[in-house]
């Protein structure tokens, strides 16, 4: 009987851990957990990744490139992604981000298509040149996000 128990509780133990599992190694390495503890940004849902590419040093810095596009209609969340963003062109972020693109040496196809109206806001972290760059394309309602992380 004992030996019963015992393999029911494993059994009961696997059906409950491997979900948990997936579920937890999600979260820890889900992008949009990312941007919200590095940067306070939170990823609406709505938001759908269509590109990603990322190259990181031995030492933790590195540049990352993603594109989200924006499905269904605005909400409240995606307003606060968007709020404060600058819509007049500045070709100084502009060549910033090329700049980063050509070192993670993206097609130029994927650029953000700059004669686009589109609005931008760069955050940067106070203590090193960390910067994240946001642009929104209105006309093909796309996301960039372009990260140039420095470690200390």
């Amino acid at each position: 009987m004992r030996k019963s128990n015992r393999g029911i509780v494993i059994i009961f133990l696997i059906i409950l851990g491997i979900p948990l599992g997936f579920f937890l190694y999600g979260y820890f390495t889900a992008d949009t957990r990312m941007y919200q503890e590095t940067w306070g940004l939170i990823i609406p849902s709505n938001f759908k990744k269509q590109y990603s590419v990322s190259e990181f040093g031995g030492t933790g810095d590195g540049e990352t490139y993603e594109i989200y596009a924006l499905k269904g209609t605005d909400t409240q969340e995606d307003a606060l992604v968007l709020k404060g963003m600058s819509s007049q062109k500045n070709t100084e972020i502009q060549e910033q981000i090329i700049t980063i693109l050509k070192t993670l040496k993206v097609d130029t196809q994927r650029y953000p298509d700059f004669s686009h109206d589109y609005q931008w806001k760069v955050f940067k972290k106070s203590d090193r040149q960390t910067k994240i760059y946001i642009l929104f394309d209105k006309k093909l309602s796309l996301i960039y996000l372009v990260q140039n992380i420095w470690a200390s």
